[in-house]
């Protein structure tokens, strides 16, 4: 029986669970995807700080490691991660949220930011998914892109993977997050994960929604971000 500890997440993860990883995005950048990929890979509940409400929903109940999840996992049928083993724990901080402190390293997923902002658009209801992304929203998100990732590189133990990455070499990729967590895995356990949760969409596909002013901007207030992971449009 998975017993709960009534403390708060800063301080579970601080004084109580010692290797919390954090898997780290700005919002819509593949999170979800990754945790149902890392769950399948090592059979093992990952969580959120955030109580989040999309499907599946995740328990109320914070998890002695920290955070909240679906019971049992996204599948419903994981193991809860035994004291001192690596937990990956989803956060958005700064973008959103408030830090919790007590990790030991992170794994960064960066996106394009425009998949991003117009994902995330539609995600927070400023748009349906046939409007033009709206220009009056712009710096805000430009704003708290910047910051997220200005605090993400200051982290010593950080992988950071790209999106389009795991579009276009899953299996490079996985090996990559498997590697930097030190999970035991087989080709076969890869190949497992590949094809139960296959790299799905396009990128770049919402780029005519975007105004040439708007695409300007991103590229002179990111060009140190566009250019470090290869990114145009």
């Amino acid at each position: 029986m998975l017993l709960i500890a009534f403390f708060s997440i800063g301080n579970l993860n601080a004084t109580i669970w010692p290797n919390c990883i954090y898997l780290a995005t700005f919002p819509r950048s593949g999170n979800h995807w990754v945790r149902y990929m890392l769950e399948e890979l090592t059979g093992k509940v990952t969580g959120s700080v955030y109580c989040d409400q999309d499907h599946p929903k995740h328990s109320p109940i914070i998890l002695p490691m920290g955070g909240y999840a679906p019971d049992y996992g996204y599948e419903g049928c994981r193991e809860y991660p035994v004291f001192g083993e690596k937990f990956i724990l989803k956060t958005h901080y700064p973008a959103m949220g408030e830090f919790q402190s007590g990790h030991v390293g992170a794994i960064r997923v960066v996106r394009n930011p425009i998949d991003s902002f117009y994902s995330y658009a539609i995600y927070q209801k400023k748009i349906r998914s046939d409007q033009d992304f709206p220009g009056a929203i712009l710096n805000d998100y430009l704003n708290r892109f910047q910051i997220f990732q200005d605090f993400w590189d200051k982290e010593t133990n950080l992988l950071t993977i790209r999106y389009e990455d795991l579009l276009k070499n899953q299996k490079e990729t996985l090996i990559r997050i498997a590697e930097f967590l030190e999970i035991e895995f087989s080709d076969a356990d890869i190949e497992r994960v590949m094809k139960k949760y296959p790299p799905f969409g396009d990128h770049l596909k919402h780029k005519d929604k975007f105004s040439k002013k708007s695409l300007n901007k991103i590229r002179v207030t990111l060009r140190d971000f566009l250019d470090r992971y290869e990114y145009d449009f």
